[in-house]
């Protein structure tokens, strides 16, 4: 009978050790023995041709002589005729008899002439035949299907196999001869192997390891089990077997894979002493051991030596005979070789063991975990692009794998780290939404899609992300820190009352966790920039009341201050950031505290102007170093200036430009400088700080300004040299800008005062026609601003002084002046001004009604403003006041005359006296006393 044995290539396979036909022949021989109790017919002899026999000669019977001798002989011829049929039919019976044996014998021999051939699909034909013609007698049906079993397993038909023994079962009516029984129960338990129902094949072949087996069986049963064993790795099962095996059968002619088993368990349980010496003793008994394999297990060995080295460079030099199927210990070889590369960070020669240990895989767990340790090692070679292909296949290969999640985490830990964001979020997303993950890989997966939104910048999405993760959370501490993640990215986008609502709940929510007191501050910063001041102040509170020793403690009492100050509570700010400065004088944020103190303190009132100057002069004189060192002395140089402590606004001022002259801020000052300096009648001073403005900061919004006042500074002093020549210049370098095209662009109203100064020197020099068209740009200019109507005023001073040659450019004056008059924007000393020159255009045209009108309703004008509160100079009442009073005696109006010189007598004017004089000199000449 012959045994399974399982090939190192396929551990399901069953290959069959094959015989030689005379074997199988006396096999056959024994067979027959067994199942008919006798020796197989032989083979018929050849006979000689027979004569045909001659015709038979009919002899009549002979007269009976009488009746009982003719019974008697009846009689005996009737027996004969019973006894020949009787021995015709045994005949018959012997020859259908050794002809069925004849036949059974030549299907069973041919199937085992077919096996021996390895013809195993023909084998299995032969046997089927002979399965058929046993008829069901035991032992030759079980004897058939023991063959039939065997012929399939070399073909890894396994369904037909269990169709054989499914025949089995349902026709035969038992088997009692122990071989068979035995044969047949083994047999069943190949079959079950090859499935790899490897319990069911243990349980199977486990009672033919009892002393009551037939040996050849319990032989078998016991390699089976060591082998079942060891796929399973159920090593001390597999020790147990090949032990016993080894015991009771040493010589056997599978005691060399008894003793590979034995190594192969030795060194899965890392008892590396007994697997040196068993490969020793198998190289010393076993000249016909597998050489590769003694290597394969010498590799192995020399892992479990801590000889990494040369247990790479041994694989290396056999590695070219690896089998290209699956197997199983060159896998562990492989998988145990590339595992130690990894661990000692060999990735490199780890890399070229891996894919040949995927190959050997014999199954998708050991494929995967192979595929997964490849992953890794292209990670560690920072090979990221080939890392994440290798996942992405891992993750369309096996679906359904329990390292599906770990995998995706990594894969999309990946994709973050190549900045592949939203892929890598969408990963990460699938992962918080898989019910079957872990919470903790659910969590850090929505945690860490979070990240990705917010790197991709998707900070909406982000939002919503981190939130959602607090629902995924296991503790307060994950679920507080979800929220806070989620206020922190909101407040990034300027979300500050979204930020606050979720810095709250994690506060509110969670008080105990890690996150409780930093959101509670956060909540407080997000309200203050939302500019829900008194919020804001009240969290503070809450902070200070919850979290007393508060790492926040600075920023959150500074904070607290500033809040207060926003919230218009100022006196309850100046006493907290006061007391800030003074607890913590040491602190960074003390100058910033004082600088807060002394905008709550300006903005209590005047009362509190002293103490607020005493708060910039202490950050003046104690934080020279601060950053707000210059803030301080530019806002105390503001204060002084506005109290009309001029001479100390001029120090701070110059205190100022001695420290810090190229700060934007300078501008500030030399801008005050020169307005203060230009007020006090110091033209010369406010040039030059003005001047230097410009010189200092080119690039200022301010300069154009600057050289504007600089310029019209020299024009006052009456240098219209130099006033042109810095017209010149703001022009070329802040107007035109073709050669500074980097320098700021002058505004609309400078550029329109720098034409109405342009003018203003022209018209000046007498060059009226020229001055005009200044004017005229400025007045498009400025349209109808201040500035705008002053020049449409200048352009009618200008066609007036025009019309002394040309008495037509009187028109174009009136026009002028009337526009003036009538625009609401007008201002009223601009009305004023222009009612006046209209009356001069009409007296020069001779309109004299008309010129006493335009007079006189200045002189009213001003009176109704006086009674309304309203005080201007008078300037122009003088004028307009004797320019009609004038006109109207020369129209002998002496009475109307004499009442204008009155009324400006009245006044406590610089000329009243002089007009009552008059209005009496008129009304005695001309008698209107009477």
């Amino acid at each position: 009978m012959e045994r399974p044995s399982f090939t190192q290539d396929n551990p399901g396979a069953v290959r069959a050790v094959g015989r030689s036909a005379a074997a199988a022949s006396l096999l056959c021989l024994l067979i027959y023995g067994r199942v008919y109790g006798q020796a197989a017919p032989p083979a018929p002899a050849a006979r000689p041709p027979v004569a045909p026999a001659a015709p038979a000669t009919i002899t009549p019977a002979p007269a009976v002589p009488d009746a009982a001798a003719a019974a008697a002989k009846a009689a005996a011829a009737a027996k004969a005729a019973r006894e020949q049929a009787a021995a015709a039919a045994k005949a018959a019976r012997e020859k259908a008899e050794a002809e069925a044996r004849a036949a059974l014998y030549a299907h069973r021999e041919k199937g085992l002439r077919a096996m021996g051939d390895r013809i195993y699909a023909a084998a299995a034909r032969f046997f089927l035949a002979y399965r058929k013609a046993a008829k069901g007698q035991e032992p030759a049906l079980t004897d058939a299907t023991i063959l039939l079993v065997r012929a399939y397993l070399e073909q890894n038909a396994l369904a037909d196999a269990d169709k054989a023994l499914e025949h089995h079962s349902k026709n035969s009516v038992g088997v009692t001869d122990p071989y068979f029984r035995d044969g047949l129960t083994y047999w069943s338990a190949a079959v079950l192997l090859s499935h790899g129902r490897w319990q069911e094949a243990t349980a199977k072949a486990t009672p033919l390891m009892q002393k009551t087996a037939v040996a050849e069986f319990r032989n078998r049963a016991l390699e089976l089990v060591g082998d079942t064993a060891v796929l399973q790795n159920n090593w001390a099962q597999a020790q147990t077997a090949f032990e016993q095996l080894l015991s009771e059968f040493p010589e056997a002619e599978n005691s060399l894979r008894a003793r590979l088993g034995l190594a192969r368990v030795f060194l899965a349980t890392e008892q590396t002493r007994r697997a040196a010496q068993m490969l020793e003793r198998v190289k010393e008994q076993h000249a016909d051991a597998p050489v590769l394999l003694l290597s394969i297990y010498r590799v192995l060995l020399l892992l479990q030596e801590s000889r990494l080295s040369d247990a790479y460079t041994l694989y290396r030099n056999i590695d070219g005979d690896r089998p290209q199927t699956p197997n199983a210990d060159w896998w562990t070889a492989a998988s145990h070789l590339s595992e130690s590369l990894l661990s000692a960070k060999r990735h490199a020669e780890a890399l070229e063991v891996l894919p040949q240990a995927e190959a050997l895989a014999a199954n998708p767990l050991e494929r995967q975990q192979i595929h997964l340790r490849t992953s890794e090692c292209l990670i560690a070679l920072g090979k990221v692009e080939l890392a994440i292909n290798s996942l992405e296949t891992f993750k369309k290969t096996y679906p359904d794998s329990a390292d599906v999640v770990p995998v995706q985490v990594k894969l999309a830990e990946l994709l973050r780290q190549t900045k592949n964001f939203m892929t890598a979020s969408e990963y990460f997303g699938e992962v918080a939404q898989n019910g079957k993950a872990s919470p903790a890989f659910r969590y850090r997966s929505a945690i860490s899609r979070g990240w990705c939104l917010r790197d991709a910048g998707q900070l909406n999405q982000a939002v919503d992300a981190f939130s959602g993760a607090e629902a995924l959370g296991q503790t307060d501490d994950e679920k507080a820190k979800a929220l806070f993640l989620a206020g922190d990215t909101a407040f990034l986008i300027d979300g500050f009352t979204d930020a606050s609502a979720l810095y709250g709940r994690a506060a509110d929510q969670y008080p105990g966790s890690s996150s409780a007191e930093a959101a509670r501050f956060h909540q407080a910063r997000s309200f203050a920039n939302a500019k829900l001041f008194s919020s804001a102040a009240e969290t503070y509170g809450r902070l200070a009341k919850d979290f007393p020793e508060t790492q926040f403690i600075e920023d959150a009492t500074l904070e607290w201050g500033i809040a207060l100050r926003n919230a218009g509570l100022n006196v309850q700010a100046l006493d907290r950031l006061r007391s800030f400065a003074t607890s913590y004088p040491e602190s960074s944020h003390a100058p910033r505290a004082l600088m807060e103190a002394y905008q709550a303190a300006m903005a209590i009132g005047p009362d509190h102007i002293s103490d607020a100057l005493k708060l910039l002069g202490q950050v003046i004189a104690s934080y020279p170093d601060a950053e707000l060192y210059p803030h301080a002395i530019h806002q105390r140089a503001l204060v002084n200036f506005s109290q009309g402590s001029y001479d100390d606004a001029v120090k701070d001022c110059s205190l100022f430009l001695d420290t810090f002259p190229l700060l934007p801020m300078a501008t500030d000052i030399l801008i005050w400088l020169g307005d203060h300096f230009a007020n006090v009648g110091r033209s010369a001073d406010s040039e030059k700080h003005f001047l230097k403005l410009v010189t200092s900061h080119p690039r200022s919004s301010y300069a154009p300004g600057a050289l504007y006042e600089a310029a019209k500074s020299a024009y006052e002093r009456e240098d219209m040299t130099g006033a042109a020549l810095l017209l010149q210049q703001l022009r070329a370098t802040y107007v035109d800008r073709e050669k500074t095209p980097d320098h700021p662009k002058a505004s609309a109203k400078v550029e329109a005062q720098m034409e109405l100064l342009q003018g203003d020197i022209l018209s000046k020099n007498g060059s009226f026609a020229d001055a005009l068209t200044h004017f005229t740009r400025a007045r498009e200019l400025a349209g109808d601003t201040p500035q705008g109507i002053a020049a449409l005023g200048r352009r009618g001073e200008m066609y007036y002084s025009l019309g002394a040659t040309n008495p037509k450019e009187l028109d174009e004056a009136v026009a002028c002046f009337l526009a003036v008059c009538g625009n609401d924007a007008t201002p009223a000393d601009l009305q004023e001004l222009a009612k006046y020159r209209l009356g001069k255009c009409y007296e020069r045209q001779g309109l004299t009604e008309a010129a006493i009108t335009a007079y006189t309703d200045v002189h009213y004008q001003y009176q109704m403003d006086v009674e309304q509160g309203i005080v201007r100079d008078p300037l122009y009442l003088l004028r307009a006041s004797y320019d009609a009073a004038r006109l109207l005696v020369l129209d002998e109006q002496f009475r109307q005359a004499t009442r204008i010189y009155e009324v400006i007598g009245e006044m406590v004017l610089p000329m009243s006296n002089d007009a009552r004089q008059r209005a009496k000199e008129i009304r005695d000449a001309h008698e209107l006393n009477k």
